[in-house]
């Protein structure tokens, strides 16, 4: 990806140039896999990025990176890797989750959760609360218990997923 200055429309500026296969803007930062790195860039000076911090990232072909709530997903297949990204001088992998039923095709998120578009037709929804879970299942509080407030927090997500 080729970044520009085009304070002046009539003479763009080339400012630098990004080799990464995974790289998405948010705000004032810049998420980039690269080889075997994930870096956060401070993407706020416009004479080009400047790294804040970087850790190793799994081996693998990365899909799709996402970023919500001061966490950064990383998809491969059927994996996801979840970082903390709260302080982007220090990224760190807090979470993994597999999925044996094919290639995660799309995550979307709500408050605490993320959902999981596994194949075409499969949803699994996943707490990312600070509470753990007891089960996948277990996607609203209370947790530790399976009950109606899972299958209904289930069945809006599921309702509110966008195929597109």
């Amino acid at each position: 990806m080729r970044v520009y200055d085009v304070s002046d429309v009539t003479n763009p500026t080339f400012l630098y140039f990004s080799f990464g296969p995974q790289l998405i803007y948010e705000g004032e930062y810049g998420y980039e896999l690269a080889g075997t790195t994930l870096a956060i860039y401070d993407t706020s000076q416009s004479t080009g990025p400047a790294l804040l911090g970087s850790t190793a990232a799994p081996p693998g072909s990365f899909t799709k990176l996402y970023e919500f709530e001061d966490r950064l997903f990383v998809v491969s297949g059927g994996d996801m890797y979840v970082y903390d990204i709260a302080d982007p001088t220090m990224p760190a992998l807090t979470g993994t989750y597999s999925d044996p039923g094919g290639d995660i095709t799309r995550l979307g998120f709500g408050p605490g959760q993320v959902h999981l578009l596994v194949g075409t037709q499969t949803v699994v929804s996943l707490s990312i609360a600070g509470e753990t879970p007891c089960t996948v299942a277990d996607v609203a509080e209370p947790f530790d218990v399976l009950d109606l407030a899972d299958v209904q927090t289930f069945v809006q997500g599921f309702v509110a997923m966008d195929p597109t």
